[in-house]
């Protein structure tokens, strides 16, 4: 079973003080595009475009916040971890909740089932996989195709119970002909007044995904654009300040701290994001880094020279995320590890 996308951000916004975890400093943005959905009255897809560690997920999850404050019925889609689902099953069960359940109880239930079992049972092959373009194109062109059935209903359900944002993350791990499916059939089935959607991706990621489905000489940029009324880049995140952010979100120097209370974690963990930072790792590497020296600093046993231990840790987490088969020859009992810079730091 894949674990939750949102699994590297743990960040839960409360409705009291939904920015007091605001480690990237996105506030500012946040309320920018709430209030540009807040705005809309045509049906819109909003990209939040960043590389991974850029605070996508954390995003998602202040808007939801936020737009729930607006009035809208906000539902979350994990794509990834729906993408052994046909595209439009996973959209039409993510956007149910957001309705509420008279909502989704009063018309809009059976709408939405009335389309799945021709469009599953028909046209997706064995195993679940996926409606292809040719066989979407016959839906479309039937003379009443039940898509256009939910829509009217999805209307009359806007109507009667506000307006409605989709929230999706992970669209660019996805298989490609998933993440093809999700964007079409967010377009086909679901432009409708008062429906909006927002992806968090990495649109230069998900565009060789659809070149991955299309062919080489596909324009998939372009393609996106056409799906996409609204962009917004999140600005880079300095690796250094990535781990920063990490080890608070994880609340390491306070583990520390609490254990040896002479102990004063400011120069490991110092030492720890400058290292990181320098070894030149991409981010999604060192928040790996930080989990792997926090899970091991949780378990270390109270007894032993923990001051010393923490210092050799360090170490060994750097090695282990710049030069993995460095790391493998030393656990191995090799000591002549190469490829990689080291500096001797005591801790005192």
């Amino acid at each position: 079973m894949k674990g939750r996308s949102l699994r590297e951000s743990e960040i839960r916004p409360s409705v009291e003080e939904p920015f007091k975890e605001d480690l990237l400093g996105r506030k500012e943005m946040v309320e920018s595009i709430a209030g540009a959905i807040d705005s809309f009255r045509e049906s819109h897809v909003v990209a939040i475009d960043g590389g991974y560690g850029t605070g996508k997920t954390t995003v998602l999850r202040f808007l939801e916040v936020l737009l729930r404050q607006h009035g809208f019925g906000v539902a979350v889609l994990d794509a990834w971890e729906q993408d052994h689902q046909h595209p439009l099953e996973s959209l039409l069960k993510a956007a149910g909740p957001a309705f509420g359940d008279e909502g989704w109880k009063s018309g809009l239930k059976e709408a939405a089932e009335a389309v799945l079992p021709e469009l599953v049972a028909e046209f997706a092959p064995p195993g679940g996989r996926n409606l292809g373009q040719r066989a979407l194109r016959r839906v479309l062109s039937d003379s009443q195709p039940p898509v256009e059935k939910f829509r009217l209903r999805l209307q009359e359900a806007v109507k009667e119970h506000g307006r409605v944002v989709l929230l999706v993350d992970e669209l660019d791990r996805c298989r490609p002909d998933h993440a093809v499916g999700i964007l079409e059939w967010s377009k086909h089935a679901f432009s409708i007044d008062g429906v909006h959607f927002v992806f968090a991706v990495h649109l230069d990621q998900l565009s060789r995904t659809v070149k991955q489905l299309h062919g080489a000489e596909f324009d998939g940029r372009g393609y996106l654009d056409r799906l996409i009324h609204m962009e917004v880049r999140l600005p880079a995140v300095s690796v250094e300040r990535l781990v920063e952010r990490e080890l608070k979100r994880r609340q390491v120097r306070e583990v520390l701290a609490s254990r040896d209370r002479g102990f004063d974690p400011y120069e490991p963990l110092r030492q720890l994001r400058v290292f990181l930072g320098e070894a030149k790792l991409s981010a999604r590497a060192a928040i790996r880094a930080v989990a792997l020296f926090d899970s091991t600093l949780r378990m270390l046993p109270e007894e032993g020279n923990r001051r010393v231990f923490v210092g050799v840790l360090t170490m060994m987490v750097l090695l282990k995320a710049a030069t993995p088969h460095a790391f493998r020859r030393f656990v191995s009992g090799d000591r002549l590890v190469t490829g990689m810079s080291c500096r001797t730091v005591a801790f005192r």
